[in-house]
């Protein structure tokens, strides 16, 4: 006879048969039927396997509380899997305490579905150690500018960043300090680049163009810069000439405020 400690046991084995039977390109869409109800199989699962965790029952045999949270960290984006997942109290546990954020950090530096290693190999982190504050107030003085306190704040913490999976394709890795610059005179196609808040929609140079800027990271052709406030402030201009103009319809009005 099954004692609570089996009956959950048998539960979880349940649940995670029942989610490997559902083929993996419809129970790891981001729509659709048959994916909403295997993130709520999951997280029942994980619900499940930290209460045995929770009241140290007997845990040999049964899949880690680790595994099975790698599960969750390649379908993030599957239908409802973060909202079933934040609903949970007891997957909260495993947000709490690191779990889920090193299962990710994992999957996204070794998963091969998720990063294409080249030659180098998969980084040992995708942190770099922090800059000091020293540091930051040299860089500055060096591009004569204050960086702004978000992205200070960021590298106070990762002087840098490797490459990473964003879902769709990878983004390219941020630079540290001693590797950021401002876009040289020379780099027209940078620097005539409008900064399209839609597109299609509007003409050819209906926005401000990139402009001096600076580069804090890149892979190939995918850059990543700081845009100027008074760039911004310039944007932001011609938003507000075109939400007053008679010009454009309200149908391409409100699909620029759905772009915000």
């Amino acid at each position: 006879m099954l004692g609570k400690r089996g009956y959950i046991s048998s539960g979880i084995e349940t649940l995670l048969d029942s989610f490997e039977k559902v083929k993996s390109n419809s129970r790891d869409a981001s729509t659709g039927a048959a994916a909403m109800t295997a993130s709520a199989t999951l997280v029942s699962a994980l619900d499940m396997r930290w209460l045995l965790k929770e009241r140290r029952y007997a845990q040999e045999g049964l899949i880690s509380v680790e595994e099975l949270v790698g599960i969750f960290a390649k379908r993030m984006e599957a239908n409802e899997q973060l909202t079933y997942l934040t609903q949970s109290r007891r997957a909260w546990e495993a947000l709490k305490d690191g779990t889920l954020a090193r299962a990710i950090d994992n999957n996204t530096r070794t998963n091969p579905d998720s990063l294409r290693d080249y030659m180098d190999g998969p980084p040992g982190s995708l942190f770099h150690d922090p800059a000091s504050l020293e540091e930051i107030a040299a860089t500055e003085r060096e591009l004569g500018i204050k960086l702004p306190a978000d992205y200070k704040e960021f590298i106070a913490i990762t002087d840098g960043f490797e490459q990473s999976w964003s879902g769709i394709i990878s983004d390219p890795p941020l630079h540290p300090l001693d590797e950021i610059r401002w876009l040289e005179d020379d780099e027209d196609y940078f620097l005539d680049l409008e900064i399209e808040l839609i597109n299609p929609g509007f003409p050819y140079g209906m926005w401000p163009t990139v402009g001096k800027s600076i580069e804090i990271g890149c892979e190939d052709i995918d850059n990543v810069w700081l845009i100027p406030p008074s760039k911004v402030q310039e944007v932001q201009g011609r938003l507000l000439e075109i939400m007053q103009s008679g010009k454009y319809d309200d149908a391409l009005k409100r699909r620029l405020v759905g772009e915000m």
